[in-house]
């Protein structure tokens, strides 16, 4: 009598490689969150550093902040971008490129990594009647830190 073999996985190795994975999953997943967080806040800085050089660009260009942002906290909305853009408008016109920005920030407005517009702004109180007045930038990202 001959004995006829069966190759296959048993239920319990099943089981242990399953196991296995969830917990490698489990350990990667605050890893790969903390590097997607590390990653939007190098972003957000970069493109916090390109858009003061842009403004200060813009002042020294025209000696003036453009007409929409006359208040505080203005976002960077679609005709902010349009005076830093170098397409014709009414704050920019020389037409001067300042900054490159994404394809969809004319219809939607500049946007920080997390979703929301960055928020410029131009009219800082504690410095008036100075030339830093005239010349400073302030933004606001997420957290509601500022960077100058």
């Amino acid at each position: 009598m001959q004995r006829c073999r069966q190759y296959g996985v048993t239920l319990i190795e099943l089981l242990t490689v399953i196991m296995i994975i969830m917990i490698l999953a489990a350990i990667l997943a605050p890893v790969l969150g903390a590097a997607r967080d590390s990653a939007r806040k190098k972003r957000a800085k970069t493109e916090l550093v390109d858009l003061t050089r842009a403004w200060e660009a813009y002042w020294r260009t025209y000696s003036n902040w453009p007409s929409a942002g006359s208040g505080n906290d203005v976002a960077m909305d679609a005709a902010m971008v349009l005076a830093l853009s170098g397409l014709p408008s009414v704050d920019n016109q020389y037409e001067m490129k300042f900054m490159d920005f994404p394809r969809n920030a004319l219809t939607v407005g500049f946007k920080d990594p997390w979703g929301s517009l960055y928020e410029v702004d131009l009219k800082e109180s504690d410095v008036r009647y100075t030339w830093d007045y005239a010349t400073r930038v302030y933004f606001r990202n997420r957290n509601r830190s500022r960077y100058e």
